[in-house]
């Protein structure tokens, strides 16, 4: 499957529903200070988006070249 909008979007709107419908108090007493709930909010984009592409991302081989000859067919990043 292709890198998609739609799965990535839900993806990041899931990574954020831990810190929806939250008291600034239940956050500030798991992260301490805004600036850990900001990080905390970036970390679970960033892993919400690196699970994405290591799931979903189609690397084509062809134009690749190895030391045997040329590369065909398509690889997946994991």
């Amino acid at each position: 499957m292709a890198l998609d909008a739609d799965v990535l979007g839900l993806a990041l709107y899931n990574a954020r529903g831990h810190f929806n419908n939250r008291t600034m108090d239940d956050l500030l007493g798991e992260y301490e200070t805004a600036n850990g709930i900001f990080l905390a909010v970036c970390k679970a984009d960033a892993q919400a988006i690196i699970d994405h592409f290591t799931t979903h991302a189609v690397i084509p081989g062809t134009g690749l070249t190895a030391p045997d000859g040329p590369v065909t067919g398509e690889t997946t990043i994991t």
